[in-house]
Protein backbone atom coordinates (compact mmCIF):
# COMPACT_ATOMS: atom_id res chain seq x y z
CA UNK A 1 0.00 0.00 0.00
CA UNK A 2 1.29 3.48 -0.82
CA UNK A 3 2.33 5.71 2.07
CA UNK A 4 0.78 9.12 2.73
CA UNK A 5 1.80 11.76 5.27
CA UNK A 6 -0.94 14.17 6.32
CA UNK A 7 0.43 17.28 8.01
CA UNK A 8 -1.97 18.99 10.38
CA UNK A 9 -3.80 15.72 10.93
CA UNK A 10 -5.12 16.84 14.31
CA UNK A 11 -6.65 20.01 12.90
CA UNK A 12 -10.26 20.61 11.95
CA UNK A 13 -10.00 19.21 8.41
CA UNK A 14 -7.24 16.71 9.16
CA UNK A 15 -9.38 14.94 11.76
CA UNK A 16 -12.12 14.42 9.19
CA UNK A 17 -10.03 13.14 6.26
CA UNK A 18 -7.41 10.84 7.82
CA UNK A 19 -9.65 7.91 8.75
CA UNK A 20 -11.28 7.65 5.29
CA UNK A 21 -7.88 8.01 3.59
CA UNK A 22 -6.60 5.06 5.63
CA UNK A 23 -8.86 2.79 3.57
CA UNK A 24 -6.72 3.46 0.51
CA UNK A 25 -3.34 4.59 1.89
CA UNK A 26 -0.95 3.68 4.66
CA UNK A 27 -1.54 7.00 6.47
CA UNK A 28 1.01 8.66 8.75
CA UNK A 29 -0.55 11.57 10.65
CA UNK A 30 1.65 14.54 11.51
CA UNK A 31 1.15 16.53 14.70
CA UNK A 32 2.95 19.52 16.22
CA UNK A 33 2.01 19.19 19.91
CA UNK A 34 0.93 16.58 22.47
CA UNK A 35 -2.74 17.49 22.15
CA UNK A 36 -2.50 16.65 18.46
CA UNK A 37 -0.78 13.33 19.18
CA UNK A 38 -3.60 12.32 21.52
CA UNK A 39 -6.30 13.24 18.99
CA UNK A 40 -4.63 11.13 16.31
CA UNK A 41 -3.97 8.13 18.53
CA UNK A 42 -7.58 8.17 19.77
CA UNK A 43 -8.60 7.57 16.14
CA UNK A 44 -6.31 4.54 16.02
CA UNK A 45 -3.96 6.12 13.48
CA UNK A 46 -0.17 6.38 13.35
CA UNK A 47 1.02 9.66 14.86
CA UNK A 48 4.39 11.23 14.01
CA UNK A 49 5.89 14.50 15.26
CA UNK A 50 5.84 16.86 12.29
CA UNK A 51 6.05 20.54 13.09
CA UNK A 52 6.38 21.88 9.54
CA UNK A 53 8.34 24.87 10.84
CA UNK A 54 11.08 22.50 12.06
CA UNK A 55 13.09 21.23 9.07
CA UNK A 56 14.50 18.25 11.00
CA UNK A 57 11.09 17.01 12.17
CA UNK A 58 9.58 17.54 8.73
CA UNK A 59 12.44 15.65 7.09
CA UNK A 60 12.05 12.67 9.45
CA UNK A 61 8.27 12.60 9.02
CA UNK A 62 8.43 12.65 5.21
CA UNK A 63 11.07 9.93 4.87
CA UNK A 64 9.71 6.98 2.88
CA UNK A 65 6.41 8.65 1.97
CA UNK A 66 4.95 8.36 -1.52
CA UNK A 67 2.82 11.48 -1.11
CA UNK A 68 2.20 14.35 1.31
CA UNK A 69 -1.13 16.05 1.94
CA UNK A 70 -0.29 19.38 3.54
CA UNK A 71 -3.13 20.42 5.86
CA UNK A 72 -1.08 22.22 8.52
CA UNK A 73 -1.99 25.86 9.05
CA UNK A 74 -2.16 28.53 11.67
CA UNK A 75 -5.73 29.63 12.18
CA UNK A 76 -6.71 32.99 13.58
CA UNK A 77 -10.08 34.44 14.31
CA UNK A 78 -11.04 37.55 12.44
CA UNK A 79 -12.08 40.50 14.51
CA UNK A 80 -15.59 41.85 13.89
Amino acid sequence: MRKLLVTGAAGRIGQVICKPLAKFWDVRCGYSNERGRKIIEEQGLEAVACDVTDPHQASRATKGMDAILHMAAISVEAEP
